[in-house]
């Protein structure tokens, strides 16, 4: 009877043991602010997304980071290919080095402020840079994804979201306000 209740209480113990040491790799990675780097820089946030492809994240950026201004955002993107060997080009980005832990550059500009999404497996992690402006940019980046035996998982997708440049509100109110005035003046003429 003691062996049995002995059984009973190690195989329940491994039971709960090996969830908790799988999710704290697979279910339930930390991001760093400086997995990804521009120009020597660290990013400024992270946000991890478990099991969640990027397709739609151009829509889903400003939220995601809660951005006070409703910023529009244009994506660059490359898509790794199997045989990938040492470097890939595709939309104006390098990659280069090992697809866990390698450097990256992006032949224009990225304005301030901008998005990088490291996508491996089926998840992907975001890395704004809210201070810093820079052309011909270059840094190095390394994957948080791994799998159960503890190897990171490689890169599939690296993708920039730049903003684009919009007037804001303010300045918009400024141009508009002067012409509607002037509507309302030239109408005031016309019913005297």
């Amino acid at each position: 009877m003691k062996k049995i209740i002995n059984l009973i209480a190690s195989l329940s113990l491994l039971i709960l043991i090996s969830p908790v040491s799988q999710a704290a790799t697979l279910l339930d990675p930390t991001c760093y602010l400086s997995d990804v780097t521009v120009d020597g820089s660290d990013a400024s946030a992270c946000e991890v997304h478990v099991a969640e492809n990027n397709n739609n994240y151009i829509n889903e950026i400003n939220a995601d980071f809660q951005l006070s201004s409703p910023y529009s955002w244009q994506e660059f993107k490359i898509n790794i290919p199997t045989d990938y060997s040492s470097t890939s080009t595709d939309n104006g980005i390098v990659i280069s080095g090992d697809l866990t832990d390698g450097t990256w550059a992006f032949d224009g500009t990225l304005t301030n402020p901008f998005v990088i999404v490291l996508k491996a497996s089926n998840s992907f992690a975001s890395y704004l840079f809210n201070d810093q402006q820079s052309a011909n940019a270059s840094g190095e980046f390394k994957i948080i994804f791994e799998n159960g035996q503890g190897v990171p998982h490689d890169l599939s997708h690296f993708s920039i979201y730049t903003t684009v440049s919009n007037v804001p509100l303010p300045a918009a109110l400024w141009l508009f306000a002067p012409a509607l005035l002037g509507f309302m003046g030239f109408r005031r003429k016309t019913k005297r």
